[in-house]
């Protein structure tokens, strides 16, 4: 890895030592003074200046600010300490513009043969994490399945659902049900996502995934608590943040070298955006004001609506999500996916660990998505799905527990063995 650095440190030691700086602020000296110097003549007086000869030249002990004395053909040529820090400036400058082609040329080298062995290094990579997912899948295979069936079961509930009613909810302009088929359709996506990192072996990925389900679940029980009004203050939302996402585009166009909204374009968002506004008053503009008159609160919060639908309970969960969506420190010291940081590991691939968490929390949050949207319109066949779904949660959750203490387990009974 530091191959090439060391070769550029035995460049940098070869270019910039006494004689190459002497050489360059003499010469520099001599020019400034319209004398012209001869190669030999600079040898013989760098040789002077290496055998002391004082015949020529002059130590500087005793010249305040005076660093080489030289007297040649009758002129006498002071070589100041700012001479040779000029001199130094120099060869610095021309040593930067040599680093930069040396690194420009290395990357190109070292880019062709990254290329030319491309094929051969990733098909080993995917070799190794075929057979490191393969080992996953045995050992978590009976929690992957249940998993993978319930997310199935929501999402084939969630489609019988919106075939059976769709058409009525369109005849009676009914938003509501508009707006929780489509936070179900987008949880059951979210579901799938944590499933396929568990699958891969990114704990902590599928867990930060798990934070946008239950912020979707949150919401679709809010919602659906205080009926079509409020649905229909969530859609009209969509042109607050549709501002402010245009305003930071305008900000950021220049400097990201992209297109600029059209003034028709940005024109027509800011007349949507004062519309609702006026609509539905200032507090509308902030990110969850689509809440305030419901929560009575003049700049809601995600917290805030948590409380209110009596899942508060879930912030340590939500914050322990949080960590792996965030750069703070808990972040880099907690990952779910090690059995333990003692002595510290740093985790930067995936494991075969720590899967019950994420797993088991999407369980719950894709139910309460799911039933939040079939009780609108409730039926037998409704009613039963809800049922089952609530058994399987609660077996995932067992399910991948175990195997996840048996892991645990193991591991304890070989560092047993080791001592």
């Amino acid at each position: 890895m530091n191959e090439l650095q060391t070769l550029l440190d035995e460049i940098i030691d070869q270019r910039v030592t006494l004689d190459v700086v002497l050489r360059q602020a003499i010469r520099s000296k001599f020019a400034a003074n319209g004398l012209a110097l001869e190669d030999g003549e600079l040898a013989e007086i760098l040789n002077d200046v290496h055998n002391h000869d004082s015949s020529n030249t002059e130590n500087s002990e005793d010249m305040d600010n005076v660093y080489l004395r030289i007297d040649h053909e009758n002129h006498e040529i002071e070589i100041t300490e700012q001479d040779v820090d000029a001199a130094m400036e120099v060869l610095t400058a021309d040593l930067e513009d040599e680093y930069s082609r040396f690194i420009e040329q290395a990357s190109g080298e070292t880019l062709k043969r990254i290329r030319r062995d491309a094929r051969r290094t990733l098909k080993a990579n995917r070799r190794t994490r075929a057979r490191f997912e393969a080992r996953l899948q045995k050992r978590w295979k009976t929690a992957i399945d249940l998993l993978e069936l319930f997310i199935s079961l929501s999402l084939e509930g969630g489609s019988e659902f919106n075939e059976q009613y769709k058409n009525a909810a369109a005849e009676e302009k009914d938003v509501l049900f508009d707006v929780l088929r489509n936070l179900h359709a987008r949880a059951c996506q979210v579901a799938w996502e944590v499933l396929a990192l568990i699958k891969a072996g990114f704990a902590d990925g599928a867990h930060s995934r798990w934070r946008t389900l239950h912020e979707i679940a949150i919401v679709a029980m809010f919602i659906a608590h205080h009926g079509r009004e409020l649905a229909q203050r969530y859609l009209d939302h969509e042109f607050v943040e549709a501002h402010k996402a245009a305003i930071e585009h305008q900000r950021c166009s220049e400097a990201m070298r992209y297109e600029p909204l059209s003034d028709e374009e940005f024109e027509r968002i800011e007349t949507n955006y004062q519309e609702v506004i006026a609509s539905y008053g200032e507090n509308f503009r902030h990110d969850y004001g689509w809440a305030s008159e419901a929560l009575s609160k003049k700049k809601p919060t995600f917290r805030e609506i948590e409380l209110a639908v009596g899942l508060d309970k879930w912030r340590p969960y939500y914050k322990m999500a949080s960590h792996n969506v965030h750069a703070d420190t808990k972040g880099i010291t907690f990952r779910l996916g090690l059995l333990s940081n003692k002595p510290p590991l740093l985790l930067a691939g995936a494991s075969n660990t720590g899967f019950t968490d994420p797993a088991h929390s999407t369980a719950i949050s894709l139910l309460q998505v799911t039933t939040t949207m079939l009780v609108t319109r409730p039926n037998a066949d409704a009613s039963v799905l809800c049922q089952i779904l609530q058994i399987l949660q609660e077996e995932v959750g067992n399910e991948f527990l175990t195997i996840q203490r048996s892991i645990e387990a193991a591991v304890k009974r070989s560092k047993r063995g080791n001592l």
